[in-house]
């Protein structure tokens, strides 16, 4: 993986796709909602044993600057 790029990874139900953004939102109203934090570049393929969906994201940012990062899953 490029050093440029993030790992995240998301559930099997996710229908997470390449192009989806990814925003920022409220964990206890302390965080600012709507932030984009990057784009979904590579979707990689489930292998039998894979309980979650690995994807490979864009930053929107540089996160040599960043500090603290929380992925959340959609209900």
């Amino acid at each position: 993986m490029p050093p440029d790029r993030l790992r995240a990874q998301f559930s099997r139900s996710v229908p997470v796709k390449p192009g989806d953004v990814l925003v920022t939102n409220s964990l206890g109203g302390v965080f600012p909602v709507g932030i984009p934090v990057g784009t979904v570049e590579k979707v990689l393929p489930l292998g039998p044993n894979d309980l979650g969906r690995t994807v490979i994201i864009k930053p929107a940012v540089d996160v040599g600057v960043v500090e603290d990062v929380t992925i959340l899953e959609g209900l």
